[in-house]
């Protein structure tokens, strides 16, 4: 049996702070004993999670691929694509969507919430709910054919990015979708921004194409590093291998 698994971060605790000494160095006021619990999902095949987004300690979304037996003991092949934790136990869900007609269970890769009825999924198109409901934005029918998105970061719900294969950008302002051309054919895997919504970051990183850092800010989008222009260059600059994630918490 192959399975996810997941590790939480438990109970720490933390002193009470000192002030500094003379040479303006103060105690470590929090504790190093960390407690971590192990959760498993998964009957069959290969289970994975991709992406976790936490609202609080009672109210934590997963996505990705589990797979269950049936009511006879049988390999489903039918997969479940969340899971959410209550603040007591695990709940692996389906997650489905109303999609040109037909009602779909779609493979998510991203999520990303603002509060327990305001949460983003990303199942190569945007993905909409309050926790129950979800709604699908069939953006290939209405900003760009091929797009084909992964993850998510916003700094509030009517200003939020998506990104993913091909280099694609989108982008939710409330009122209307857009593209943002990124002229970069690279598969974007991870996007983070500063709390203001000011500036977005951007990595991405594929096989035998090169790692790139995008930024956006006020609407414009830099190429901040493509290792493809430090190939042949011995550079200070030169970054070895994909960059794969990004965060940031400067305004």
């Amino acid at each position: 049996m192959l399975a996810i698994v997941i590790f939480t971060l438990g109970f720490f605790t933390c002193n009470t702070a000192e002030p500094p000494d003379n040479n303006g160095n103060g105690q470590d006021t929090t504790s190093h004993n960390f407690t971590f619990e192990t959760f498993t999902f998964g009957q069959h095949s290969s289970s994975l999670l991709y992406n976790v987004a936490i609202i609080n300690e009672n109210n934590i979304w997963a996505v990705g691929e589990i797979y269950l037996k049936d009511s006879l003991g049988n390999p489903d092949p039918h997969t479940y694509n969340a899971v959410h934790w209550d603040g007591s136990e695990w709940k692996v869900k389906k997650i489905t969507v109303l999609f040109r007609g037909s009602i779909i269970t779609p493979p998510l890769e991203g999520v990303f919430a603002f509060a327990e009825d305001d949460i983003w999924f990303v199942g190569s198109l945007p993905i909409h709910g309050d926790g129950i409901n979800w709604t699908m934005f069939d953006l290939r029918t209405t900003v760009d054919p091929n797009l084909s998105l992964s993850r998510a970061w916003g700094s509030n719900t009517n200003n939020i990015y998506f990104v993913g294969r091909k280099g694609n950008i989108a982008h939710w302002d409330g009122v209307k979708w857009s593209k943002i051309e990124s002229e970069i054919d690279v598969k974007l895997r991870d996007i983070w921004g500063t709390p203001n919504g000011k500036t977005v970051w951007v990595s991405g990183y594929e096989d035998f194409k090169p790692t790139i850092l995008l930024k956006i800010s006020n609407s414009i989008i830099e190429t901040v590093f493509n290792s493809r222009d430090y190939l042949f260059v011995n550079s200070p600059d030169h970054i070895s291998g994909g960059i794969v994630s990004v965060w940031t918490n400067n305004t």
